[in-house]
């Protein structure tokens, strides 16, 4: 599991860069600030204009590249860069599975394997055909 889009689990400061885990405490004087610098905190996920992390990026490119099987979860495919990895995973040989609600832009060009409906219940059922001895 890679973060590629950040985490709510975390603040990120946006002056002196320092990453803390979230407590409600953070948020008793608005808007929240470092201890350290008294800098500006924000969740630590990505804002659309913001880039997606270096290391996070390049470690879904890696993985991507060593893929057989993907999963598209849940998405409309049409967000940048996020939306070229199951492109770049197809081409490389993977076989894509899709969790939607509705098609995508993947499942008519990509997706080997369409599951319809939602992600939780979807999800549930191939944990459980995968792993049997967990449910």
């Amino acid at each position: 599991m890679i973060e590629f889009h950040g985490t709510s689990r975390r603040l990120h400061c946006l002056s002196c860069g320092r990453r803390l885990p979230f407590t409600p405490k953070l948020l008793a004087h608005l808007p929240p600030s470092c201890a350290r610098c008294g800098g500006l905190l924000k969740p630590d996920f990505v804002f659309f204009g913001e880039g997606i992390p270096l290391q996070a990026y390049q470690r879904a490119q890696e993985e991507t590249r060593r893929a057989d099987v993907w999963l598209i979860v849940g998405t409309t495919g049409e967000v940048m860069p996020a939306s070229y990895l199951p492109v770049q995973a197809k081409k490389n040989g993977a076989f894509l599975i899709e969790i939607n609600i509705a098609p995508s832009a993947y499942t008519q060009s990509y997706t080997d394997l369409f599951l319809h409906g939602p992600a939780s219940r979807w999800l549930s059922a191939l944990t459980a055909a995968v792993l049997p001895h967990r449910t």
